[in-house]
C-alpha cells in the first residue's frame, strides 16, 4: 500500500427483515413523510433504470412481459411498464387475478399502463400464459410480504417461468420466497436479477432465497434518513471499501517478524494439501513469515510446499521447537488437514495453554473444540457448525441464532462459511459477505480462507476485522479467479493465485 491509510467501518448497508421494512415505510407514510404513490413512483424510476441497463447489457429484444398478482408488487411492475412504454418498448402484462381484486395502487398503475398502450390479458389458465424466448419477464406476482405456500394459477405460472429460458427480473424478491427467512414452501421464481427496494432483506440471503435471487441490485425509494436510521437490522453487509482502506499499514522499516509470523499446526500423513494451501494463502496475504509444523514422516509429501515456508516436524513428545517459536509468533492456524489421531487433543491442549497470540481454529481442530481458548476465530462450514453446536438440520436463521449464543458463551468469533458467509462476533452486528461464486464449492477453499485470516491476525488486525477482511478478500479472489478459470475449472490454487490482483486494487 502506498501513502497513508484511513480505515473505514467494516459495516456497510443494513440487512433487514421484510416485516421491519414494511413497518418503517408504514410509519413514514402515517407521519406524512411520503405517500405510497410517491414511494412507488420513486422505486419504479430506479427499477426501470436497472431493467434498461440489463436489457442493453444482455442485448435483449424490445419486448417485455409483466406477470402481475394483485398487490403493490404488481403495481410496481405496471409502473415500470409505463416507463418502458414511454421508451418505445412493447410491453404485455399477464394479470393472474381479476383487476377488481387488486390493491388500489395496482389498479391505478394498471389503468395508466393500459392508457399508454400497454396490453393486459387477465388469464384463468396456464394455457393462456404464452412466452417467447427473447422476451424479458418482469416478476410482479408476489412481494416480500407474502407468507405461506404458492398454489393454483400462480404456481403454474412460476413453474412455466422456471422451465423457460426467458431472462427474469424480480421486483424486490422472487415470488414465492419468504421475505423474512428466504424459505421456499413449495416453488418460487428463479430470477436472473432481483431489484430490491430500500434494503436487502434477510430473505434475499439465507435458506433457499440466495439460490433464487440471481444478481442483486438495490434501488432507493425516497425514505428519509431519520427513518433509515430507525430501522432495526438483522445484520450488515460488509463495506467493500475495506479492501482499499483497511489493509494492514506497514512502516518503511518493517522486517518479516514485525510484519508478523504465522504458525500452522496442520497436515497429517496422506493429507498434505490442506497445509500447503493454507501456508501459501497466508504468504500471499502478506504474512512476513510462515512456519508449518507437521507430524513426522511428511517430508516427502510436503516437498511441493512453497520454498518460502519454513517447516518443522513435531510430535507430542517433541514440541520444544513449536513452543520456542510461539514466543515470536503473531498468529496460529490449527486444523487444516490435521486429522484425528489419538494424540491430537493433548497437542491442542498444550498449544492453547502456551499461546499468547490469536488462533484460527479450522477443519479437524473444530472437532475437538470445547471452549476455553482465548482470542480464537472458528471457521466452520454448515456441517461443522451443526456438529459444533450439537444440532440437527435446522434453518439457516436458527443456526445463526444458536451460533451467536455460542460465540457469546465462549467469547469467540465465528466465520460461518457458505453462500453468503456470515461473521459473528459477540457484542457486534453480524457481517454478511455476499460475494463469491459456485466455483468455490471445491476442496481446499476453506484452507485458503483460514490462511488468509491468520495472515491478517499476524499483521495486527483484531479478531473481528481479520475475519471480515479475510472472508471478503477470499470471496473477491474467488470471483476474480472465475473470470479466467470459470466456475467449473476453478480450484483453490487459482483463488490463491488471484490474491495479488485483489491487493493491487488497493494501490490504485
Amino acid at each position: 500500500m502506498n501513502g497513508k491509510s484511513f480505515p473505514v467501518a467494516v459495516e456497510g448497508q443494513k440487512v433487514v427483515f421484510a416485516t421491519e421494512m414494511a413497518r418503517i415505510e408504514k410509519k413514514a407514510i402515517a407521519e406524512g413523510s411520503g405517500t405510497s404513490r410517491e414511494y412507488m413512483l420513486k422505486a419504479a424510476d430506479g427499477i426501470f433504470e436497472v431493467v434498461l441497463n440489463y436489457i442493453h447489457e444482455k442485448s435483449l429484444s424490445s419486448n417485455v412481459i409483466l406477470v402481475c398478482g394483485k398487490g403493490n408488487n404488481a403495481g410496481d411492475a405496471y409502473s415500470v411498464g409505463e416507463k418502458l412504454l414511454e421508451n418505445d418498448f412493447l410491453v404485455k402484462a399477464y394479470q393472474v387475478f381479476p383487476i377488481d381484486e387488486c390493491s388500489d395502487l395496482c389498479k391505478f398503475h394498471a389503468d395508466a399502463f393500459k392508457n399508454k398502450g400497454g396490453e393486459i390479458l387477465e388469464i384463468k389458465s396456464i394455457d393462456q400464459f404464452l412466452l417467447k424466448e427473447e422476451f424479458l419477464v418482469l416478476d410482479g406476482l408476489l412481494g416480500t410480504g407474502f407468507k405461506g405456500k404458492v398454489d393454483g394459477l400462480i404456481k403454474d405460472v412460476i413453474l412455466k417461468l422456471n422451465s423457460s429460458i426467458n431472462p427474469v427480473v424480480a421486483i424486490d424478491i422472487p415470488s414465492g420466497v419468504l421475505g423474512d427467512s428466504g424459505l421456499v414452501e413449495d416453488v418460487a421464481v428463479m430470477a436472473d436479477l432481483t431489484v430490491y427496494v430500500g434494503f436487502l432483506k434477510v430473505g434475499h440471503l439465507y435458506n433457499q432465497g440466495f439460490e433464487h435471487v440471481g444478481e442483486l441490485h438495490g434501488v432507493n425509494f425516497g425514505l428519509e434518513k431519520s427513518y433509515i436510521d430507525e430501522i432495526e437490522s438483522f445484520g450488515m453487509v460488509v463495506n467493500p471499501e475495506i479492501i482499499h482502506k483497511n489493509l494492514p499499514f506497514r512502516k518503511r522499516t518493517v522486517n518479516k517478524y514485525t510484519v508478523g509470523q504465522v504458525m500452522l499446526i496442520a497436515g497429517s500423513p496422506g493429507m498434505p494439501g490442506a497445509a500447503i494451501l493454507a501456508s501459501k494463502a497466508a504468504l500471499r496475504s502478506g504474512a512476513g513469515m510462515v512456519r508449518l509444523c507437521h507430524p513426522p514422516n511428511m517430508e516427502y509429501e510436503l516437498s511441493q510446499c512453497p520454498p518460502e515456508v519454513v517447516r518443522h516436524c513435531y510430535s507430542l513428545e517433541k514440541m520444544d521447537k513449536i513452543l520456542e517459536e510461539l514466543k515470536r509468533t503473531k498468529a496460529i492456524l490449527i486444523g487444516s488437514g490435521l486429522g484425528r489421531s489419538d494424540n491430537i487433543p493433548m497437542i491442542l491442549k498444550r498449544i492453547y495453554t502456551e499461546a499468547k497470540c490469536p488462533i484460527v481454529i479450522d477443519g479437524d481442530a473444530l472437532f475437538y473444540f470445547e471452549g476455553g481458548v482465548k482470542n480464537a476465530i472458528l471457521t466452520p462450514h454448515k456441517g461443522e457448525l451443526n456438529k459444533l453446536l450439537n444440532v440437527g438440520e435446522i434453518s439457516d436463521l436458527e443456526l445463526i441464532s444458536r451460533a451467536e449464543e455460542f460465540a457469546k458463551l465462549h467469547n469467540v468469533v465465528i466465520v460461518f462459511k457458505g453462500a453468503p458467509t456470515t461473521v459473528i462476533a459477540p457484542s457486534f452486528p453480524k457481517i454478511i459477505i455476499p460475494y463469491g461464486n459456485k466455483g468455490m464449492a471445491s476442496g481446499g477453499m476453506g484452507d485458503a480462507l483460514a490462511g488468509i485470516i491468520a495472515s491478517f491476525l499476524a499483521q495486527g488486525k483484531d479478531l473481528r476485522e481479520a475475519a471480515i477482511l479475510g472472508s471478503t478478500i477470499h470471496a473477491l479472489a474467488g470471483d476474480k479467479a472465475k473470470e479466467t478459470k470459470s466456475e467449473y475449472s476453478m480450484i483453490a490454487s487459482d483463488l490463491i493465485d488471484a490474491l495479488p490482483d485483489i491487493f493491487l486494487q488497493s494501490d490504485q
